[in-house]
This record gives structure tokens, C-alpha cells and sequence, in this order.
């Protein structure tokens, strides 16, 4: 979908790539409002950004100054992280550190072969 100012493409909206990963309850619409023109635009929700962000902040080896002002931004402006958004959180915590112990100890490869499915 395309936004056009004065004849020129101002911005484009990929509408396929939302909905893959994200929970289907954190998929809001936002207004957009161009000139006398509106339209209702699918993206996912403040909480659902700030799970996304707080996911990158522990994630990161060296953390991303960007990554904090946008964990600011997003408190501020009222996201919060539900009690499933922060079980999201909370696994992804528990598989980096389990899969940290697994490399640290060499035996990665016989965990992951022990529980694959036959």
C-alpha cells in the first residue's frame, strides 16, 4: 500500500509481514490521516513493541543505546507488559541461558539430538 504527496510516493506500508510472529491479540489498527484521507493501517501494539525491545535489549552482546531510549519512550507512552508478554520475555531469557550452559559445557549437539523428534 502506497502514500502518494503531490504525485511523488511519500511512504509505502508492507502489510505482509505482520501477523507471522506476532500474538494475534497484540494486532491493533492505527488511523493514519493523509490530507482529507484516512486509513486504517494493521501494526502491532505498544506492549507488543515493548516486548520486542525488551527482547532485543537482553539479547544484544554490546546493548544499543537506541534500544534503551526506545524501552523509555515506550514506558512512557503506557505500554506495559501483560502477564503473556512477559512469559514471552521470560522463555526467551530461560533458552538464552540454557542454551549458554549447553555450549559452555560442549554438549549442545547431544541435548538437542536427546529431545528431536523421532
Amino acid at each position: 500500500m502506497g502514500y502518494r504527496i503531490e504525485e511523488a510516493k511519500a511512504f509505502t506500508v508492507d502489510l505482509t509481514r505482520i501477523g507471522g510472529s506476532a500474538l494475534a491479540k497484540e494486532i491493533v489498527e492505527e488511523k493514519i490521516v493523509l490530507e482529507e484521507s484516512t486509513a486504517l493501517i494493521p501494526s502491532v501494539s505498544r506492549n507488543y513493541q515493548l516486548l520486542q525491545k525488551a527482547e532485543s535489549f537482553v539479547s544484544r552482546r554490546i546493548v544499543k543505546t537506541r534500544d534503551a531510549f526506545d524501552l523509555r519512550l515506550l514506558l512512557d507512552e503506557g505500554a506495559v507488559l501483560d502477564e503473556t508478554l512477559k512469559g514471552h520475555l521470560n522463555d526467551l531469557v530461560m533458552w538464552r541461558e540454557l542454551d549458554g550452559s549447553r555450549s559452555a559445557s560442549g554438549s549442545s549437539r547431544s541435548l538437542r539430538n536427546s529431545v528431536a523428534p523421532s
